[in-house]
């Protein structure tokens, strides 16, 4: 569980050296095939550990957005698909009326 919970401190770490938007997205189902309930490596505690420490050690202006579906859900990916694309046309935007 500690492992998770420094894993999700260093991710913070590196999201919070962003200098334009940015957004972590989430999937409270799991992290991967293998780490969703029922699978061999589920660890809801740990999940939750790695969770509880990436959004405690976020700045405030990072935007979180979690997703009740596991990572390789297509509804996870198109989610973050489409907040990708709004990041991209609002930075475009900005840039071009620079």
């Amino acid at each position: 569980m500690e492992e998770s919970a420094e894993l999700g401190r260093t991710i913070a770490r590196k999201l919070n050296l962003a200098v334009g938007p940015v957004a972590v997205f989430i999937p409270l189902r799991g992290f991967s095939a293998y780490g969703v309930p029922g699978a061999p490596l589920h660890d809801a505690e740990a999940d939750a550990a790695l969770i509880r420490e990436l959004e405690d050690s976020l700045r405030s202006d990072v935007e979180v957005v979690e997703i009740a579906t596991d990572i390789n859900d297509p509804e996870f990916g198109r989610a973050m698909a489409n907040r990708l694309d709004d990041l991209h046309r609002s930075w475009e935007a900005a840039a071009s009326s620079a």
